[in-house]
């Protein structure tokens, strides 16, 4: 048996069955959302067996996108999906990736976005896909090089410049830091956060996430530890950017009834959020104001 689901905001659920209407016990715990879609488009006719090169498969989908892997994986039987027929029959389909299959992540400065490296290099083992990191935080690429991990699904690439001892960055010329304009993901922290606008103390460091956030492709993402929001801006220091600059923002969740400062803060920006995940640490909205 297989069980599907989705809901906004998601919560984990608890799965319980029983062979009769009575007696119901506890099967499993869905700690994350299912991948469930529409058609954007008719399904055209292809061959059977073998690789549709010509046909595209267009969905809708309520967050985030489909994993990509490359064509022998695919064979292996990864990425499959179940599309479902007007006659109410499921048919199964391997999906490949037109790009090989990695899916390419900018990772930026500060102390979030080193904690979600962390999180790549302890589900190493586990991960389905293979991925093109790049960065310029030295602290990160310290993590990939100091441990032994395996770095045939993960790829590494580190931006061009000298290393700043304040922020532990490589700065260089924001226009080029980077091979790549375009990444399926661009994840950044900050430093101080009033009124909606983004503020870093670092003027270097600025001038690079500003030319991420505007010049660069991606989906973006924010990450932060709800400290940044501040009652003042920083005096002397021009923003960089704005919250709404993002497509989602991930935040740690508050335990229990107390509330501190920056959890009041937090709130005044609540209007601007749809809630997507709430799983038991973290939040995750989609940025619509």
């Amino acid at each position: 048996a297989r069980i599907a689901a989705f809901a906004r905001p998601w919560r984990p659920i608890l799965v319980s069955a029983s062979s009769g209407t009575e007696g119901y016990r506890q099967r499993a715990v869905l700690d994350q959302p299912a991948m469930i879609g529409a058609l954007a488009m008719p399904l055209l006719p292809g061959p059977s067996g073998r690789f549709d090169r010509k046909n595209a498969v267009l969905i809708d989908l309520p967050f985030g996108g489909l994993a990509s892997a490359n064509e022998l994986s695919v064979l292996n039987g990864e990425n499959r999906i179940a599309i479902k027929a007007a006659n109410g029959v499921f048919d199964k389909i391997h999906v490949s990736s037109p790009e090989g299959g990695c899916t390419s992540i900018c990772l930026g400065a500060g102390s979030t976005t080193y904690y979600l490296a962390q999180i790549f290099i302890d589900h190493m083992e586990e991960l389905k896909t293979t991925y093109r990191l790049y960065t310029h935080n030295a602290g990160i690429l310290s993590q990939f090089y100091s441990h032994h991990i395996n770095l045939e699904k993960i790829q590494i690439i580190s931006a061009g410049g000298e290393l700043d001892p304040i922020t532990k960055t490589l700065v260089g010329n924001p226009e080029n830091i980077f091979p790549a304009t375009t990444f399926d993901f661009i994840v950044q922290g900050t430093s101080i956060i009033h009124e909606g606008k983004l503020y870093i103390e670092s003027s270097t460091e600025r001038e690079i996430k500003s030319a991420l956030l505007h010049d660069h492709h991606g989906c973006k993402i924010l990450v932060l530890t709800k400290h940044e929001l501040q009652d003042e801006a920083p005096k002397g220091i021009e923003p960089y950017g704005e919250i709404t600059d993002y497509d989602y923002i991930v935040v740690p969740r508050r335990i229990g009834n107390n509330k501190k400062r920056y959890d009041l803060n937090w709130e005044q920006y609540l209007d601007l959020f749809e809630p997507e995940i709430m799983n038991w640490n973290y939040s995750i909205y989609h940025i619509t104001g």
